[in-house]
């Protein structure tokens, strides 16, 4: 057991190292030409180890400093029910005229899982025309759940999503909005 803590320890060393320049930028915004990058062409590993991006551009990630610094950088869906294609999301894109988006299948997308096919699974990333205060945002992502039937995880100030990642060659879509 210690020699498997041991390795997983290297392990995310040897990560941090590689990744970790692209999403630690004390404080400066990731660009929506380094996500659309990311997303048409997914890092190769399993989500566990892929980066964390998180929508406000502060320093830290707990809540407390999220609120001071005040600025939200990105909005986001979590789609990980209802099964819907990637035309229908795009639609959904649309009709509500979202542009500057990127929508990416998550790294569970059409796997198999305790011997049940999982379903189409989505992150839908949005760059607003400016940065939003918390509340506003807030508002944004409420609204955005609910018109896409997303998840309410979302909505939390200190939850960000994984970059895309496709580890195995398996499922991947993408579409650049």
């Amino acid at each position: 057991m210690k020699e498997i803590i041991k390795n997983n320890q290297k392990k995310q060393a040897l990560y941090a190292t590689k990744y970790q320049s692209m999403f630690d930028r004390h404080g400066v915004a990731f660009t929506f030409e380094e996500l659309e990058n990311l997303v048409i062409n997914p890092l190769k590993v399993q989500k566990t180890e892929a980066p964390l991006i998180h929508p406000s551009s502060s320093r830290g990630k707990i809540k407390r400093v999220i609120e001071q610094h005040n600025l939200m950088t990105w909005l986001w869906v979590d789609l990980d029910s209802g099964n819907k294609p990637l035309a229908e999301v795009i639609d959904i894109c649309k009709t509500y005229q979202i542009t500057n988006a990127v929508i990416y299948s998550s790294a569970s997308a059409m796997r198999e899982k305790k011997g049940e096919m999982q379903g189409y699974r989505w992150r839908v990333v949005i760059l607003p025309n400016r940065s939003l205060s918390c509340d506003d945002w807030h508002l944004m992502q409420k609204s955005l759940a609910k018109i896409f039937k997303g998840g309410r995880e979302a909505t939390k100030l200190t939850q960000g999503f994984y970059a895309p990642s496709n580890f195995d060659g398996g499922f991947y879509e993408y579409a650049l909005i």
